[in-house]
């Protein structure tokens, strides 16, 4: 199963948790160091649970437990907030810099009070302009368009880049305690509950997984929030290709139980 259709399965609420830790479900068994499977354990404490060589990780359950959900939601919240506000100060400054050509176009052309409404408008057809003045008035406002797209795509794509990066923090953060509930079960392959089926109660492991995280909750280090990198604008020329700022996956080392970037 890939990432894209394991998503549908784990998001029904666009949960970035829930994804972090599907992945993470699929990825944290089956081989050893090797890349070699070994017969699971028949007898003893690790047969109770998983007997068979699959078992089954109910991700929602995880993060309602441990209450990620509701943590994940609020740096969302934080990210987003800091990326609408450097997008809204570029429109401001882009909707003053066309304001200002159609101010010198408005003077050089001695428009109206009403001919300059219709200016702002955009019916410029009927306006006593020569045909120099209108295409430049029409190429700044192409040219304002193109800022204004390209600004709202940068900012939706470094908002979900830095979605992705906390979905893999979160994959790092469960993956060994993940693991470790496999190995104490004996299975080798860890699916999630939500992608399949139909799954009998032996192979549950997510009350091991969730022993395990609430008797040594792992550090949370959220990445910092990305700056937009938007140009500076330029009217008399398209807007510049640019390349945003991506977020780097977080370091999962010496962090307290939940560190989030300063604003």
């Amino acid at each position: 199963m890939t990432y894209r259709s394991l998503c549908r399965f784990a998001r029904p609420g666009r949960s970035l948790a829930v994804v972090a830790v599907a992945t993470a479900a699929l990825i944290v068994a089956g081989c050893d160091s090797k890349g070699t499977g070994g017969a699971p354990p028949t007898t003893g404490p690790a047969a109770a649970a998983g007997s068979g060589t699959v078992g089954v990780l109910d991700a929602r359950r995880v993060i309602e437990v441990l209450q990620w959900d509701a943590e994940q939601k609020r740096d969302a919240e934080l990210a987003a907030s800091d990326a609408n506000r450097e997008l809204g100060g570029f429109l401001q400054q882009l909707e003053a810099a066309v304001a200002e050509k159609r101010k010198a176009l408005i003077s050089a052309a001695k428009l109206t009070t009403a001919q300059a409404d219709k200016l702002s408008a955009g019916d410029i057809e009927a306006l006593p302009l020569t045909l120099e003045q209108k295409t430049d008035y029409r190429s700044t406002i192409q040219s304002a368009n193109l800022y204004q797209q390209q600004a709202r795509q940068v900012h939706q794509n470094v908002l979900t880049g830095r979605q992705q990066a906390v979905d893999r923090m979160y994959t790092e953060v469960v993956k060994p305690a993940a693991r470790r509930a496999a190995q104490a079960a004996g299975v080798h392959v860890v699916l999630l509950k939500q992608a399949i089926f139909y799954s009998d109660a032996a192979a549950e492991i997510t009350d091991r997984v969730i022993d395990d995280l609430q008797k040594a909750p792992p550090p949370r280090t959220f990445p910092p929030f990305p700056k937009l990198n938007l140009p500076q604008v330029k009217l008399d020329e398209p807007p510049p290709a640019t390349q945003p700022a991506t977020a780097p996956a977080a370091p999962l080392a010496t962090a307290p139980p939940t560190t989030r970037p300063n604003r």
